[in-house]
């Protein structure tokens, strides 16, 4: 296996064994809204369910189709979010755990030399659409996670585990650029 797919996969499964660990620990406050936030933590869980199946298209564009209505990513996000509202964490978690088996078998076959083609990101809240190189789109996928994993931690302060949940976030280059980001512009809804 190619080294940089190898880190890319230790840390997808690293920050997916906290993610499902937070979702466990956060259950009784499923609905809880986020603060400065348009989701609950429910809706945070719901949209990491589904985020997988764009990984599945960029890890194999002709095996997995383009999610239909994927390229408005805000409009997609909230769509899937309504298409799971009801859904136990368990059966979310179930999901979740479903689609990224899928991609990491998928992400353990491809070279560096795959790496380099581009992919479509369709853009956000935050960033313009445009191609990117599929390296950068998978390393922010791995961030995936943690960032809405650091969302529910707002949540929900006290949770048993508190700090392990903390020290998981802590010192996150990614996590620190949103948490400015989000203090100048009074919070961000979803990515």
């Amino acid at each position: 296996m190619d080294d940089i797919v190898g880190q890319l996969l230790e840390e997808l499964d690293t920050n997916r064994s906290m993610f499902v660990a937070l979702c466990s620990a956060a259950e009784a406050a499923f609905a809880n809204p986020v603060p400065d936030d348009r989701w609950s933590v429910g809706k945070h869980i719901a949209h990491v369910a589904s985020f997988d199946q764009l990984a599945l298209h960029h890890l194999a564009p002709s095996v997995a189709p383009l999610p239909t209505g994927s390229d408005d990513s805000d409009k997609w996000n909230a769509r899937e979010v309504r298409r799971r509202a009801g859904r136990s964490r368990q059966s979310l978690v179930g999901e979740m755990e479903e689609r990224r088996s899928e991609c990491v078998a998928l992400l353990s076959r491809l070279r560096t030399k795959e790496l380099r083609r581009s992919v479509r990101f369709a853009g956000d809240a935050r960033h313009s659409a445009g191609r990117v190189p599929l390296r950068l789109w998978l390393e922010q996928w791995t961030k995936h996670d943690m960032i809405h994993g650091h969302a529910i931690l707002q949540a929900v302060p006290g949770l048993p585990g508190e700090s392990d949940f903390q020290n998981w976030l802590r010192d996150d280059p990614v996590l620190e650029a949103l948490e400015r980001r989000a203090s100048g512009a009074g919070g961000a809804g979803g990515s």
